[in-house]
């Protein structure tokens, strides 16, 4: 090559190192580029990475003789504990389970019933159970030679709720025939609890 083109190449070399950096070999043998101050060059984010946040928070259990509402928080039921079982699934939100079993019995049990609409009710009553104002209802299929059952709504009853908001409460209470006049005694009891925390 002569002189005068290798000049040439070697001012071509340099504007271009000038313009879009250099590259040189560190202490630590990694490669960098050098850039010219002229030409603003992009500032690259380092991530660094921390470990992931614990979650602190754990759910307070249900206590003893405590029967949280699911459908219609922040309602509770009062119950005795060494007779009913709460069998209420209270962490598991893909399915709603909340009932009371009594432990002695084969099938009493008292539920709450979800949202709904009652279309053919056979008929109904107004009871005061401690006081708690319930409309007691009956549908056509509360009785049968399988299981009985009665439905209690409760309305406009019990400060520190706001029904007309979130809804009013129906609880259902039910068992074979044979266990239906003590089940639906101690399923009353239980009812007469309603309140508010």
């Amino acid at each position: 090559m002569k002189s005068f083109e290798h000049k040439i190449l070697i001012v071509l070399c340099g504007a271009l190192l000038f313009v879009q950096g250099c590259f040189y070999e560190t202490d630590s043998n990694v490669i960098s580029i050098a850039t010219s101050t002229l030409i603003p060059q992009p500032k690259i984010p380092t991530l660094t990475m921390s470990p992931l946040p614990t979650n602190t928070i754990t759910p307070t259990p249900v206590p003893l003789g405590i029967f949280a509402i699911i459908f219609y928080p922040p309602l509770i039921l009062d119950y005795d504990y060494s007779v009913w079982e709460d069998e209420s699934k209270y962490d598991d939100r893909n399915i709603i389970v909340n009932y009371l079993q009594v432990k002695e019995f084969t099938t009493c049990i008292l539920w709450i019933q979800g949202p709904t609409g009652f279309y053919d009710v056979n008929e109904s009553e107004d009871i005061l159970l401690q006081n708690i104002n319930y409309t007691k209802l009956t549908l056509p299929e509360s009785f049968t030679p399988d299981f009985s059952s009665l439905y209690y709504l409760a309305k406009n009853s019990f400060s520190g709720y706001n029904g007309e908001l979130y809804g009013w409460p129906v609880f259902g209470i039910g068992s074979i025939p044979s266990e239906w006049e003590k089940c639906k005694k101690l399923g009353e009891e239980v009812l007469s609890t309603l309140r508010v925390p």
